[in-house]
């Protein structure tokens, strides 16, 4: 759960903190791949690595982004739910 007032305290919106749960959790496309000699464009996702997508201490170590310095954790309540 974002927490809106800690996260405009660094400036950030709840998208801004969106973003970053889905890039880490869900993945985010990084880079795209063409193959050699055919036709194929394949796109490189990058998310976290299994375990840690299940440790709710390692996703509040997610940075949301690079200027404002804060973290998952800063600016939201994490718990897992199955």
């Amino acid at each position: 759960r974002v927490d809106r007032v800690r996260a405009a305290r660094y400036g950030l919106s709840i998208n801004d903190v969106n973003t970053a749960i889905q890039a880490a959790v869900g993945g985010q496309e990084a880079a795209r791949l063409d193959e050699e000699g055919g036709d194929r464009n394949v796109p490189v996702i990058v998310r976290l690595d299994g375990a840690f997508r299940n440790d709710v201490e390692a996703i509040g170590r997610v940075p949301v982004n690079a200027t404002s310095g804060a973290t998952l954790g800063d600016v939201a309540t994490i718990r897992l739910a199955s």
